[in-house]
């Protein structure tokens, strides 16, 4: 493993469509094998991946800078520096759009080998390199950038459990002075 800065990665600049943006792969830089991270930046109006959902990566997204919307099955939620989402296998479609400013955020999951992605606006399903129909026609990402930006609602859903402020959350710590997060992630009183 190598101890690599955001600023040493290579950015992908390669979007497609409403999918747009700066892509650094900063776990692969890091000769990471199993655990992927990655930070993306986001341009304002844009979707930083085509929606998708893992059939059994669990995925987590931590917002570094900017805003902009966690879009969830055509459900949208507002998000924000120091925000945190879990993406959970199996559940809902998603993506991110960059707000006004943009957003900047590191996405974490784990790198499973037959991974299926599937990206039900396409009507792909991506298993590794590939997809479905034998990989007739372009990548993934231009097939789902014929379908246009996502829809944003003029007003935005309240947040689901799945959505925490980092900061708004309380912690505590036990008695080997190990800090651990209370299993309520209520506000702490001011």
């Amino acid at each position: 493993m190598t101890l690599v800065h955001w600023d040493d990665v290579e950015a992908d600049t390669e979007g497609a469509g409403p999918m747009q943006g700066r892509w650094y792969d900063l776990g692969t830089a890091a000769g990471s094998v199993f655990a992927g991270v990655a930070r993306e930046v986001v341009d304002p109006g844009y979707q930083a991946t085509p929606v998708h959902r893992h059939g059994a990566e669990e995925e987590i997204l931590y917002v570094l800078d900017g805003a902009g919307y966690s879009w969830q099955d055509g459900r949208t939620y507002e998000l924000r520096a120091g925000d945190v989402v879990l993406h959970r296998p199996a559940e809902e479609a998603h993506t991110v759009v960059g707000g006004p400013p943009g957003i900047d955020f590191l996405a974490f999951g784990p790198r499973i080998a037959d991974e299926a992605t599937h990206l039900p606006r396409a009507r792909l399903l991506r298993i590794q390199n590939t997809w479905t129909r034998a990989g007739e026609g372009e990548h993934p990402w231009f097939q789902e950038a014929e379908h246009g930006r996502v829809e944003l609602p003029t007003t935005h859903s309240p947040r689901p459990p799945t959505i925490q402020a980092v900061l708004r959350a309380m912690w505590s710590a036990d008695r080997r002075g190990r800090a651990s997060r209370t299993p309520s992630l209520r506000a702490r009183a001011a």
